[in-house]
C-alpha cells in the first residue's frame, strides 16, 4: 500500500470539494454567466469608440504623443487602453460583483455577508484566488464568528497547496458551523487537509 503523500491527489480533492460549495449555491452558476453577457455588450457599445480613437492615433503626428484633454492630458493610449479594458471578462465580473455585494449590504448585513462569500467562490473558481481572499476579508469584517467564510478560505488554501492553514480555517469553520450538512462538508474538508491521500471526487451533472 502507497503510504507517500500526493499533494496533485490532495490538491485534486479540494478543487472538488470547492467545486461542490459551489455548485450548491443557488442560483450562483447562472449569476456568473452575467459578467459575459455585460462585456459582450459592453464591447458592442465601446468598438466604434476604439475605432475612432485608432484613427485619431493615426492622424496625430508620430514625434508628439496623442492626447486627450478632459482638463489634463491623457495619452490616448491609455484612454483607450481604458475603453478596452471595460468590455473584459475579468472587469465585468469585478463590477458586477461588486454592485452585487453593494445591493444586499443596502438590504442587510447578514445579506451582504452571504453575497461576499457567493462572491469569493465565483472568483475561486475562476483561480483568482487573491479576489477571493478579499472578499472573504470583507465577509469576515460582517461577523467572523461565522462559519461559511472559514470553510471557503479552508479550501482555497487546499487548493493552493497550503493544508496546514486550510486545516486551520476548516476547524475554525467546523467549530462555528451549526447546520448538520454543511458540519459534514466541511469534515470532509478536515479530512482532505489531514490525509494527502485522501481522494474526493465531486462530479455535476
Amino acid at each position: 500500500m502507497n503510504t507517500t503523500p500526493d499533494p496533485a491527489q490532495a490538491q485534486c480533492s479540494f478543487e472538488s470539494l470547492l467545486l461542490r460549495e459551489y455548485t450548491l449555491e443557488p442560483g450562483l452558476r447562472d449569476e456568473a454567466k452575467l459578467p459575459g453577457r455585460v462585456a459582450e455588450r459592453t464591447r458592442r457599445v465601446t468598438e466604434p469608440l476604439l475605432n475612432a480613437l485608432d484613427m485619431l492615433m493615426k492622424k496625430q503626428a508620430a514625434t508628439v504623443p496623442p492626447t486627450f484633454n478632459p482638463g489634463f492630458d491623457v495619452p490616448l493610449s491609455a484612454l483607450r487602453g481604458l475603453i478596452e479594458r471595460a468590455g473584459e471578462h475579468d472587469t465585468a465580473t469585478v463590477l458586477t460583483r461588486a454592485f452585487t455585494d453593494f445591493r444586499e449590504g443596502i438590504l442587510s448585513s447578514s445579506r451582504r455577508y452571504i453575497s461576499c462569500c457567493r462572491t469569493a467562490l465565483v472568483f475561486a473558481m475562476q483561480g483568482k484566488h487573491e479576489n477571493a481572499f478579499a472578499s472573504l476579508r470583507t465577509a469576515s469584517q460582517v461577523n467572523d464568528g461565522w462559519a461559511r467564510h472559514h470553510h471557503l478560505y479552508g479550501l482555497i488554501h487546499g487548493v493552493r497547496g497550503d493544508r496546514e492553514k486550510a486545516a486551520f480555517e476548516l476547524g475554525m469553520a467546523q467549530a462555528r458551523e451549526p447546520f448538520p450538512a454543511a458540519r459534514k462538508r466541511i469534515e470532509d474538508a478536515l479530512r482532505a487537509a489531514k490525509d494527502p491521500n485522501y481522494c474526493f471526487e465531486f462530479h455535476t451533472a
